[in-house]
């Protein structure tokens, strides 16, 4: 009964060591991340978790079976001790094994929602630099008339490729809020963070798009009436110019002609 009491207390003294520390570990792991990358980190490591604890479960058999053994040589109070010890052992291994398994549950989880938001979203970044650096660069050069037909063909195409997106960030953002209900903390505010930033980066050049595309429409009929003017004026000009060279103010209707090229001007 001695040795069997002494195997017994070595054995619990071990678990009951290894549980607080592997129960204080747990404690302090992070919460899922919502980056795809770190997230899949941690779910290695939980399996690796999930193995360690695997392996200890024999251990804490042992000491159950210790326990039971030791009961037998024992009176009712030492028998209801060992008991009571041995079932507080259990109820700290059942917990902590729930826990370890709802994490992964939950890890396993998360992975799925961060890989579809990380493929949803990283082709919408590179989209939308793309997009924000061509719109920058369809500003005029000048008010002439094909120029601004060009611009007007080019913001109709990137009205129409906006248009194909819509959905898309849609899809971001509904990725996004069902990321966040697995996580919590900073993770969850940069993730908001950053699919906000995306939206709003999305419906700005939605809007300038569009505006830009109705002031060029507004500007292509005032840019042809200024070039038929401009033109029609400069051949007025190249029409009386010469005449007026040709004159010579001298005699009596030098005063007239010059007051006629006056009104004329």
């Amino acid at each position: 009964a001695l040795l069997q009491a002494g195997k017994f207390n070595d054995a619990l003294d071990s678990l009951l060591s290894w549980l607080k520390e592997t129960e204080e570990m747990v404690q302090n792991q992070k919460s899922p991340s919502t980056d795809y990358k770190v997230v899949k980190a941690q779910l290695q490591e939980q399996k690796f978790l999930m193995k360690m604890l695997d392996d200890r479960e024999s251990s804490v058999k042992s000491a159950k079976q210790l326990a039971e053994n030791l009961q037998k040589n024992l009176d009712s109070r030492e028998q209801k001790a060992i008991q009571n010890q041995s079932a507080q052992l259990q109820q700290r291994w059942d917990v902590l094994r729930q826990n370890a398994a709802n994490r992964l549950d939950k890890l396993e989880d998360v992975v799925g929602l961060a890989r579809d938001y990380q493929e949803v979203r990283d082709p919408l970044s590179q989209w939308l630099d793309v997009a924000e650096k061509k719109f920058a660069a369809l500003e005029p050069s000048a008010m002439d008339t094909e120029g601004i037909e060009n611009i007007i063909t080019s913001l109709k195409d990137m009205e129409q490729d906006v248009a194909n997106q819509e959905y898309n960030f849609v899809n971001l953002s509904d990725k996004a809020k069902n990321l966040q209900k697995y996580c919590t903390g900073p993770d969850a505010e940069a993730l908001e963070k950053k699919t906000t930033n995306y939206e709003s980066r999305f419906s700005d050049l939605r809007n300038k798009v569009s505006d830009s595309a109705e002031q060029m429409e507004e500007a292509l009929p005032l840019a042809k009436n200024f070039n038929e003017a401009h033109a029609k004026f400069l051949d007025w000009v190249l029409t009386v110019e010469p005449q007026l060279r040709a004159k010579e103010a001298t005699g009596p209707e030098a005063f007239e002609q010059v007051q006629n090229f006056v009104e004329k001007l």
